[in-house]
């Protein structure tokens, strides 16, 4: 009896092939950066629609109101008005901690006509929050262009606007 033989090409085989499929997905988060300010010198604020930068700016002389001295930082640096008491805190205290022999220092702020009510002149700020007025401020001895000014002890006083003042705080937007 014969016993058949097979070789390997002789055996029938089946072969199957697996496929992986794998995606990757890849998620990118853009952070916007916030606006900032010109340089360190400057102190951002966060306002609830927009970011403000306030600095000092010390004048040299017998200086009434200088309502153009800001623009020597920046062509849209103004006298800056204020939302808070916090910002005022803030800009006083940088201010005296530069200059210790501060006496006033221009805001923006004028008298609305002859009465005794005053409004920001920045074109930004809002509100009477930042309004911190000294005892008895702002009375109605005054006529004519009066302007706000802050001093040391973060109290503001009327006053007329060849006022001496030692410098002026000066706002803008962060961009």
């Amino acid at each position: 009896m014969c016993i058949p033989t097979q070789t390997a090409e002789d055996i029938p085989t089946t072969s199957s092939t697996t496929s992986t499929t794998t995606t990757t997905t890849t998620t990118t988060t853009t952070t916007t950066p916030l606006p900032t300010c010109l340089d360190s010198t400057w102190t951002r604020f966060d306002r609830s629609t927009y970011y403000w930068c306030i600095k000092t700016l010390f004048l040299t002389g017998e200086v009434g109101t200088d309502y153009t001295s800001c623009s020597t930082l920046d062509s849209t640096a103004v006298p800056t008005g204020f939302e808070s008491l916090a910002e005022v805190s803030t800009a006083v205290a940088d201010a005296v901690s530069q200059n210790s022999a501060i006496f006033a220092l221009v805001i923006g702020a004028q008298r609305v006509g002859s009465t005794a009510a005053y409004a920001w002149t920045d074109s930004y700020t809002t509100g009477s929050a930042g309004f911190n007025w000294a005892s008895g401020e702002p009375d109605s001895t005054y006529v004519g262009k009066v302007y706000a000014y802050v001093y040391p002890d973060n109290s503001m006083y009327a006053a007329w606007e060849d006022t001496i003042a030692t410098g002026v705080i000066c706002g803008m937007l962060a961009t």
